[in-house]
Order: structure tokens, then sequence, then C-alpha cells
């Protein structure tokens, strides 16, 4: 068996090319998730990571009541100051920190902060099939 945990996340990380503003709506992030059928998306303003939509802030947002669901933007349901991760953090060190904080994603980027990919549950779990 090979040992991978030393490689860098970025080897095992789902390029993101695809990402959302916090003034988008709900409605077009959830059409957009279907569309790349993909469970997270990067929130960016200015080309800067602001946060990270996921198909859970999603669902949730829409079951509490009272709340006008037509008018809800990304950034009421997004997640504030993501975990990111350097591209690279070796694939141990960053499934020890997601496991550690339960965390189902984190973003990859480079030294610049400039957002690269994202490395989630599912990439791990496709690792561990590898192995």
């Amino acid at each position: 068996m090979t040992v991978l945990g030393n490689d860098p996340i970025d080897k095992y990380m789902t390029p993101m090319p695809h990402s959302i503003e916090p003034s988008q709506s709900l409605e077009d992030a959830r059409k957009l998730m279907g569309k790349l059928e993909v469970r997270h998306l990067p929130v960016l303003s200015g080309g800067r990571i602001v946060g990270l939509l996921s198909e859970r802030d999603l669902t949730y947002i829409r079951t509490l009541p009272g709340v006008d669901k037509q008018e809800l933007k990304v950034k009421d349901a997004m997640v504030y100051e993501p975990i990111m991760v350097d591209q690279q953090e070796s694939l141990q060190e960053v499934s020890k920190r997601m496991a550690e904080q339960h965390i189902g994603s984190v973003l990859v980027c480079n030294s610049q902060k400039k957002l690269l990919g994202i490395f989630s549950y599912v990439d791990a779990l496709k690792v561990l099939g590898k192995m």
C-alpha cells in the first residue's frame, strides 16, 4: 500500500473554477449547485474569498419559519471566514484538521490566498478508495 499522507493537498482537491457572489440569490446558488453537481460554492467578492455556501446551508435556511425565501441572498446563508489551507499542506495535515474540527470541506489556496480548489470529505473518501 502506498502512503499518500505526505502528498500536498492540491494533488487531491477538486479544482474550483466556479464561485458565487454574496449578493446573488439563494435560488441562483441552488440552481448553480444543481447544474454543476456540487455541494459547496466558494463565495467571492471582488475576487476575494469572503465565505463558503454549502447545500446544507441552503437546506437549513429554507426551513426557518417566517423567512421570505424569495428575498434571501447568499450572504444570508453562507459561512463567513471559511477554513482555507495552503496548496502545499499535506493530505494528512488537512484531513486531521478536518476531522478534529468536524469540517466537511476546506478551500485550497495559493500563498496569495487565490482560490485554487476545494477539498471535501468526498475527495477524502476517493483517496481512501485508492488505497
